[in-house]
């Protein structure tokens, strides 16, 4: 599979976009330089090509957000790779509203399996997508997205 991807500075640092097509794959929080983010990014990925301008509504909207405005991300996801399970789940949680609260059995509730609650919490463990799939009590973890500082990093996205 081809990727494409594009690095561009926001406020807290350096954030990255991988993309199939125009679905977005895979993301890199804020890091410090630009060579880190694009390790990040493309770890271990084939065929990936720098494009400055890949989705650049989307990236108009990230470096909004992280400088202090919030304006919403409008994006399609590839969903490549996940379980059927797993993309109900980032489906659903796609569909909650900014500044809503819900928790992991609520969530897993709405994907039609309420029994299911610490298996949504493995999603969204390995939440590809943190800026636009959150749930707002509960700690972002990373999958197909990285960052060194996660523990502070989480800590203060929470605080915020």
């Amino acid at each position: 599979m081809n990727y494409q991807y594009t690095i561009f500075k926001t406020k807290w640092g350096f954030f990255g976009i991988c993309a199939t097509e125009n679905d977005v794959f895979r993301t890199c929080l804020p890091v410090k330089s630009k060579g880190l983010c694009q390790k990040l990014l493309t770890k271990g990925l084939d065929n990936t090509v720098f494009k400055r301008f890949l989705l650049l509504p989307l990236q108009k909207a990230i470096t909004s957000y992280y400088a202090g405005t919030y304006k919403g991300f409008k994006c399609s996801f590839d969903w490549t790779g996940f379980t059927p399970f797993t993309q109900k789940v980032l489906q659903v949680c796609k569909e909650v509203s900014y500044g809503r609260t819900i928790t992991y059995k609520q969530l897993a509730r709405l994907a039609g399996r309420p029994n299911a609650a610490r298996a949504v919490g493995a999603v969204m463990a390995l939440n590809p997508h943190p800026l636009k799939l959150r749930l707002r009590l509960s700690i972002w973890l990373p999958f197909r997205f990285s960052t060194p500082n996660i523990y502070g990093f989480r800590r203060y996205l929470l605080l915020s």
